[in-house]
């Protein structure tokens, strides 16, 4: 049987009285060419969308199905982009976090939890987790994985 990313992770957050908790993800980290570009996402413990995958183990069908019942489903979702000269001129590291930033920045709700895949972020005094693998874990860094790569490869 395959796992698949789960909810513990929130719902322990929400439990705690965390409400606007935001999974954070990026594509392109790894790219032989074009910019890196994050997403992040936001969902209501009532609201949650099951099925989610990273976004590298799906078709490309099935990550634009989920893709739209994130978007539809989910408190907020914002995209962030790194371009190609920010990673030539600062290094792909500053152009993650630029995306990463941008993303938040954007969600039209100020995230009070962030729990981010990989190597780590902070953003401003918001707490935060990181979790290497967390778009196998995590439902809504998967989320935020999918959003991610369905933006970029548009």
């Amino acid at each position: 049987m395959k796992k698949v990313p789960g909810w513990k992770i929130e719902k322990d957050l929400w439990s705690q009285g965390y409400k606007y908790v935001a999974g954070i993800d990026e594509v392109g980290y790894g790219a032989w060419a074009g910019p890196v570009m994050a997403a992040a996402v936001v969902f209501d413990p009532e609201r949650i969308v099951y099925g989610m995958r990273d976004s590298k183990k799906i078709n490309s069908k099935s990550r634009l199905g989920l893709s739209g019942k994130v978007k539809k489903r989910s408190v907020a979702w914002s995209i962030g982009g790194g371009s190609v000269e920010e990673i030539y001129d600062n290094g792909l590291k500053v152009a993650r976090e630029l995306a990463f930033s941008r993303a938040i920045e954007s969600l039209g709700v100020k995230p009070d939890y962030l729990i981010v895949d990989g190597l780590g972020y902070q953003w401003q005094d918001v707490p935060s987790m990181k979790i290497v693998g967390g778009d196998g874990i995590s439902a809504t860094i998967a989320a935020a994985s999918i959003v991610a790569k369905v933006e970029r490869d548009k």
